[in-house]
């Protein structure tokens, strides 16, 4: 298999992550709402839907052009992230900043290994390649380039080498809209989601991920490693 092939080689994140086929959206979706019930009980989970469709609004109104005009014109994406943040920002009005991130972080669990899943190509179709590694290194040279293009991210790639490949995020659209909206710590769960799926999938492709810090934890990159078990 040539890494071309690979699902949704060339997209950008923001585009996969709207792909999510409606089996797995529908997946999502419940164990979201299961969550937020067992956590809040009934009647608070009431009150958060009408504070989360209230904040949503509100948000709406912000400004968000020096963000856009990085090129970010995905309004679908653009209003996923609004969502988010309104999410958080309800869940934190109701049980404390903590208690939703640790909400918030139990979804983004099943975002990791149900959505990322069905986004990304799966560890056997990149051992499917002549070279996993190679093929690994391109495949996200290739997203980081979308990405930027989309305004979603901007990469830096600081290391390719046969052993190591690192891209410093420097920008990420995950973290500056809720960061913007004054919900900064909205984007700690999409971090988390990064920390359960990435070692997974690489460790069945021979490859080890690691990542010192990010922009959402107050480090002045994401630094994405990856480097492979056996010399290549």
């Amino acid at each position: 298999m040539r890494v071309s092939e690979l699902k949704n080689y060339g997209a950008a994140l923001s585009d996969m992550s709207l792909a999510i086929p409606k089996e797995q959206n529908q997946k999502i979706n419940a164990a979201g709402k299961k969550i937020i019930r067992d956590r809040l009980g009934l009647i608070k989970m009431i009150r958060f839907l009408l504070l989360t469709a209230l904040e949503t609004r509100r948000m709406a109104r912000q400004d968000l052009s020096a963000i856009l005009r990085r090129g970010l014109d995905n309004q679908a994406f653009v209003k996923s992230q609004i969502e988010f943040a309104a999410m958080y920002a309800a869940l934190a009005r109701i049980a404390g900043r903590q208690k939703a991130l640790e909400i918030l972080e139990a979804i983004m669990a099943q975002v990791a290994r149900i959505a990322y899943p069905a986004i990304f190509p799966s560890p056997e179709d990149f051992n499917r390649c002549d070279d996993p590694w190679k093929a690994w290194t391109a495949y996200f040279t290739a997203m980081a380039e979308a990405d930027k293009k989309a305004g979603v991210h901007v990469y830096e790639i600081v290391e390719n080498t046969d052993q190591a490949f690192q891209m410093n995020c420097t920008f990420c659209a995950w973290y500056a809209i809720p960061q913007a909206l004054g919900e900064g710590e909205a984007c700690l769960p999409s971090c988390y989601a990064d920390d359960i799926y990435f070692p997974e999938a690489c460790a069945k492709i021979g490859v080890a991920f690691r990542r010192g810090n990010t922009l959402a934890r107050g480090g002045d990159c994401c630094d994405f490693r990856f480097e492979p078990l056996s010399p290549v």
